[in-house]
């Protein structure tokens, strides 16, 4: 259940490994683990994303949008960028702004 809900993987095998203390487990651990964890990707989410979504938290895709995907730097990024120094005046700051 934790494998499918919370993906747990190599973790939770070593967990159980360690309260089982039967090396000869390992093996059908895993294979057991890593089956819930595919069916489970195959038709849900994970609880920490369910909570991230709920949290409105910002997170990047693992993906770039189609048309995005094979963009230079340069085709989208000014030549001379605009910067402040860590610790700035006010005055570098409002000439920036």
């Amino acid at each position: 259940m934790l494998a499918a809900y919370c993906r747990l993987t190599y973790s939770l095998c070593v967990i159980m490994l360690e309260t089982t203390q039967s090396i000869n487990l390992f093996l059908p651990i895993i294979f057991t683990v890593l089956t819930s964890f595919a069916v489970a990707k195959a038709f849900n989410r994970s609880l920490y994303d369910y909570a991230m979504r709920a949290k409105q938290m910002p997170i990047l895709r693992n993906h770039a949008p189609k048309r995005t995907k094979n963009m230079k730097a340069r085709e989208f990024m000014t030549p001379m960028p605009l910067f402040v120094e860590g610790v700035s005046s006010v005055k570098r700051i409002s000439e920036v702004l």
